[in-house]
């Protein structure tokens, strides 16, 4: 607990539910840090994760396209997880332009 000057406590222990997949400010994840509203996701951070997203796939499949086919190396096991993890980036983005979540603030 974090004491204030009155002694009280601003926000409670962690607890095992702060380490679940669920948060009060979803659209964090889908806005740039960098943009002026960071409370929404923008057209031009959506731009941005699409073309790196596509240009990890052009990648990849043209590296499995030459015959590079066993992801026997760690490097190759990297790739693999950047383009995945890149792919979900711009489909969070996509889905929070597409379906915007409520904002809940923070109580704390």
């Amino acid at each position: 607990m974090i004491p204030t000057k009155e002694g009280q406590t601003c926000c409670p222990s962690p607890s095992l539910a702060a380490f679940s997949l669920n948060y009060d400010r979803p659209s964090l994840f889908a806005a740039s840090q960098w943009q002026k509203d960071k409370n929404k996701a923008g057209y031009i951070f959506l731009a941005y994760r699409i073309l790196i997203a596509a240009f990890l796939l052009a990648s990849y499949v043209a590296w499995a396209a030459d015959g590079n086919t066993n992801l026997i190396f760690l490097t190759h096991q990297g790739i693999t997880i950047l383009t995945v993890t890149e792919v979900f980036a711009a489909a969070l983005v996509a889905a929070e332009l597409i379906s915007p979540s409520q904002l809940v603030e923070a109580s704390c």
